[in-house]
């Protein structure tokens, strides 16, 4: 029996550079186009695909990453309000980002993800070695565009935190 294409998921036809995201079915691959969301993903067959993907988990193991992954999955789908949850959280967070880089003059590119890149005035490596120092794991190299950094939207508090380090490092003459 062959298992039909997730909802909102193209069959393999398309090519992999236009693919989001990949889910195999039953060695089957489909994909989810670049311009689809997490959360459109997840409306449109994710709890479907997730299951799928614990059914046929190739170990069988209750340790496999896949199984474990697909329990979160199907949890985090029945909890009706957690969506609604994310998006307001990562809206505060992105508050917190756009103010900060707004009040230090630095640049941002506009995003509906759940990371930002913002350009730095420093050396990048330099920048991520001192935000570690800081206990904050940010940003990898995008070249070309090494004087931005790609920084990832966690908790309110934990962008507080990001915040209140870069502002420090302008203090300090680094950014």
């Amino acid at each position: 029996m062959t298992a039909a294409p997730t909802p909102g998921m193209a069959p393999m036809s398309t090519p992999k550079s236009d693919c989001r995201i990949m889910i195999f079915q039953r060695l089957k691959p489909y994909c989810a186009p670049r311009n689809t969301s997490r959360v459109d993903m997840l409306a449109s067959g994710g709890a479907t695909a997730v299951r799928r993907m614990v059914r046929s988990s190739i170990s069988g193991s209750a340790n496999s990453p896949s199984v474990v992954a697909g329990a979160a999955g199907i949890a985090s789908l029945k909890d009706k309000g957690l969506v609604d949850r994310a998006i307001t959280t990562n809206a505060e967070s992105k508050e917190i980002v756009h103010q900060t880089l707004d009040e230090l003059g630095l640049d941002y590119l506009p995003t509906n993800t759940n990371f930002i890149m913002h350009r730095i005035k420093g050396d990048l490596g330099e920048y991520r070695n001192r935000m570690a120092e800081e206990g904050l794991l940010v940003g990898r190299d995008f070249p070309p565009m090494l004087d931005y950094n790609r920084l990832s939207f966690g908790l309110p508090n934990e962008m507080d935190r990001w915040a209140e380090a870069i502002k420090g490092f302008r203090k300090n003459g680094w950014i």
